[in-house]
């Protein structure tokens, strides 16, 4: 389905997925945390949050820099941006396509 994506033609996938996958993890300590202790809750946070920085900061057109996660984030609906980032068929700023 998304195999002309942008994102799967410039090999950012797995980028993608090791980011969702932070965050999936660290939601283990963090509902842990709210249980036992303040300091799994804290462990959980910066998992989920390094996971989304990820995400956000590496990302983007080889070109021009534009940080596509983010992007999508601040320009697309709470139900749409993941499908308009891996709809993407060229870099929204530059043009840019592979």
């Amino acid at each position: 389905m998304f195999d002309q994506s942008l994102i799967t033609k410039t090999k950012q996938g797995k980028t993608l997925i090791l980011a969702a996958g932070l965050m999936l993890v660290g939601l283990g300590p963090f509902i842990y945390g709210f249980r036992e202790s303040v300091a799994w809750l804290l462990i959980g946070m910066a998992i989920v949050l390094l996971g989304a920085l990820i995400g956000i900061a590496v990302v983007g057109c080889p070109s021009c820099g534009t940080r596509w996660v983010w992007m999508a984030l601040k320009t697309q609906s709470v139900n749409q941006w993941l499908f308009w980032l891996m709809a993407l068929s060229k870099c929204p700023r530059c043009g840019y396509t592979v």
